[in-house]
């Protein structure tokens, strides 16, 4: 699975207390998939396709398709996958500071 994921603003430069960073987030379909466990609060739009997110630690499973805002929880554990061959594009925005993945 090929993923491309970069942080394209923060305000860390200015808000150090509680900074954001937002960037872009694309899943295509493949053999490896991506399991990662958040320390922070993040909120994910679907621009395109479809990605969908299990969460481990309770096996909820949400298939997010374009449209679809999702809320990702500090201490969840998700793993990211995408069922079309066009698989899915999202737009993040994350509290913590510019590449803290």
């Amino acid at each position: 699975m090929e993923r491309i994921t970069d942080d394209v603003f923060s305000s860390d430069e200015y808000d150090s207390v509680a900074p954001i960073s937002c960037g872009i987030f694309h899943v295509t379909p493949g053999d490896e998939l991506l399991t990662y466990t958040y320390k922070y609060e993040e909120s994910k739009y679907i621009i395109s396709g479809t990605i969908i997110l299990e969460e481990k630690n309770t096996g909820e499973k949400i298939v997010g398709e374009a449209g679809d805002v999702i809320q990702i929880k500090a201490g969840s554990t998700i793993t990211f996958s995408s069922p079309t061959p066009e698989g899915g594009k999202a737009f993040y925005v994350g509290q913590r500071k510019l590449r803290d993945f």
